[in-house]
């Protein structure tokens, strides 16, 4: 491997990621590369991508031929998520989210609750509780920074504890990409 000057490395960086993809594959060139993307890819309207950012992509439907196992469980009619009445935005938005993906893609009704004091996750029926450690006594003690979350299921329950606001909002974002 040939070494870069450190007022080069930025540069040898970029040429060296390159050159490791090109040699892998052999030398293509950019005209190559366009011939063979361009075809491939949707052409995208002005804005689009200001489109999907705010309305976000489209949800994959849910298949209603498939059945849980033994080892899922279903979220469907009757179920809730519940968060806590002083949620942060951050929480607030995920949950309305995770609320519409389940509309969308589901087809399943479900209801954000704010309580002004979250019981014990592991007694509820058909319910996703979302919040900071602090807000459920005795879960995620394992968490030790924000952003960092734990999704916990039990029967017909799901926790989903973040160290704060945060990483609860980030564990609801995990359950809709898991959904997918």
């Amino acid at each position: 491997m040939k070494a870069f000057p450190k007022s080069c490395m930025p540069c040898g960086f970029l040429l060296l990621c390159y050159g490791v993809a090109g040699a892998a594959y052999g030398q293509v060139s950019s005209k190559q590369f366009e011939a063979q993307a361009l075809p491939l890819l949707e052409v995208e309207e002005s804005y689009d991508f200001l489109r999907q950012l705010t309305t976000g992509l489209p949800p994959r439907p849910r298949d209603p031929a498939i059945r849980p196992r033994a080892d899922e469980i279903e979220i469907g009619a009757g179920w809730s998520i519940e968060i806590p009445a002083d949620a942060s935005l951050p929480l607030v938005t995920a949950s309305e989210e995770l609320e519409r993906y389940l509309q969308d893609a589901m087809h399943v009704q479900v209801a954000v609750k704010r309580v002004a004091r979250l019981g014990d996750w592991r007694k509820g029926q058909r319910v996703i509780v979302a919040a900071a450690r602090a807000k459920m006594p005795g879960c995620g003690d394992r968490l030790k920074a924000t952003k960092d979350y734990q999704i916990m299921v039990r029967g017909n329950a799901v926790a989903v504890r973040g160290f704060d606001d945060r990483g609860a909002m980030y564990g609801l974002y995990n359950l809709i990409m898991r959904f997918n």
